[in-house]
């Protein structure tokens, strides 16, 4: 994003006095609490760093010395424990979504949705960040082959790139977006060493777009090249491809999720393993994240609908189920109703991996089998024990299944289904709240215990 001119007098970064702590010292496992207590690391403490807008500063220090746990804290996927932090004057707790607005990251590990290709990853993140548009194929490719990356892969699948080549993706990328500070951890890690590196990438991003002012971070031993203090002076907001009003911002996000799902559907079926698996540049994108959530749910909701289709004509095609008495109009009713009960089940689940990344996928695929289990999908609720029958009795697939089936096979009227949509609503308007509420609460504890990780 650009720089407004009331920031340019404004420090590109200011850290003040801050400190981290992993783990929290003789503080038990409430859950498991025959777990052996692990002992608090400190990461930073008391850290202090100016950074004047225009400058390409690196931080050097060994191994575990806390680098890339600041660069976390500046890129608002981690907060301090004390003390405060600052992008262009936007603090990075308080004022995250404005911060996230003039920031970019390139990590040591390269985060991509394998299954696509780099031309499909490069568009969800110019999505992310508001373009997208006509033109973005052509900057995409000049971008790529300024990095020496060969254009014949720019549409084959990430996991078949080399480590350097996915490296190269991820520099490009940052670049893509024109971020106004470019923080990058350890970038050259898998680049060969006679190619031109990062910094070449950036000379030649900066004459493709002369007024891109950014912040590099480097490793040990590698030379920092000198920035132009000019380099932000005299960019005006209007001329961002990035700006516009808010709302088309967020459309334009909204759209990016749902073709990046089209994508992974395309090539990998088994789309549930793998959309959750790269959440830490999606959080690290300037979006709202109910427009992330909605996003995600209104692809999942097209696929379900599409593969539902699917099954439907093949069960009906080999099984010669009799609809002669089908209320379509009905069935569309209870279905349309149950969207908005399912879409906090949804997001509800989502919030998994957020509280462990490392066995939230699996738990995700367990609390679809039991609500699978009490809905009445394999039988009826009714033989279920106690505790299952009640869960059945709560659970809005229940009345979703239940309508359809007396919908489509005994031809249940509208108003016989009245009661059965009026509960799907009402539990609609108490989970998507819900939902939305608690999933903030997770995403504000994994920034707080670290948890926002590439395979989270």
């Amino acid at each position: 994003m650009a720089i407004h001119k009331s920031e340019l007098n404004t420090a590109a970064v200011e850290v003040e006095s801050i400190s981290k702590r992993f783990g929290e010292a003789g503080r038990p496992n409430r859950l498991m609490p025959w777990r052996k207590v692990k002992k608090p690391k400190l990461a930073l403490d008391q850290v202090s760093l100016h950074v004047e807008t225009g400058r390409i500063t690196g931080i050097l220090g060994a191994n575990g010395s806390g680098k890339s746990t600041l660069i976390r804290i500046l890129a608002t996927l981690l907060t301090p424990d004390q003390g405060s932090a600052s992008v262009f004057g936007y603090d990075v707790v308080s004022q995250a979504d404005a911060v996230r607005r003039h920031i970019n990251r390139v990590s040591v590990e390269a985060s991509f949705f394998k299954e696509m290709s780099p031309w499909e990853n490069m568009l969800y993140a110019a999505r992310l960040y508001g373009s997208g548009g006509d033109g973005t194929r052509d900057r995409v490719e000049a971008m790529l082959e300024r990095l020496g990356l060969p254009l014949d892969t720019l549409d084959k699948p990430m996991k078949q790139l080399s480590r350097g080549q996915q490296q190269k993706v991820a520099i490009a990328r940052s670049f893509l977006t024109s971020p106004s500070l470019l923080l990058m951890d350890e970038p050259t890690t898998g680049l060969d060493p006679h190619r031109p590196g990062p910094g070449a990438g950036g000379r030649h991003a900066r004459r493709a777009d002369p007024h891109a002012c950014r912040q590099d971070r480097r490793q040990p031993g590698r030379r920092l090249h000198g920035a132009d203090r000019e380099a932000a002076r005299g960019r005006r907001r209007g001329k961002s491809g990035m700006t516009g009003n808010t709302l088309r911002w967020e459309l334009n996000a909204f759209v990016g999720f749902i073709e990046r799902q089209k994508n992974l559907y395309r090539r990998y079926w088994a789309w549930e393993a793998v959309w959750l698996l790269y959440i830490e540049y999606t959080f690290m994108a300037p979006i709202k994240r109910l427009t992330h959530l909605l996003g995600v749910s209104a692809a999942s909701l097209l696929y379900g609908m599409a593969r539902t289709a699917i099954i439907g004509i093949g069960v009906v095609l080999l099984f010669r189920i009799d609809l002669s008495h089908a209320n379509w109009l009905t069935a569309l009713a209870i279905f349309a109703a149950a969207t908005l009960p399912l879409l906090g089940l949804g997001i509800f689940t989502s919030i998994l991996p957020l509280l462990s990344p490392e066995k939230g996928e699996q738990m995700a695929f367990a609390v679809q089998g039991v609500l699978l289990l009490i809905s009445g999908v394999y039988y009826p609720i009714t033989v279920l024990p106690g505790p299952l029958h009640l869960a059945g009795i709560l659970s809005p697939l229940t009345y979703t299944l239940d309508g359809i089936r007396e919908s489509l096979l005994h031809g249940l009227s509208l108003a016989g289904a009245l009661p059965d949509i009026g509960i799907l609503l009402l539990m609609g308007v108490i989970l998507v709240p819900a939902s939305v509420y608690f999933f903030r609460r997770a995403e504000i504890r994994a920034k707080r215990l670290g948890l926002l990780k590439r395979s989270g």
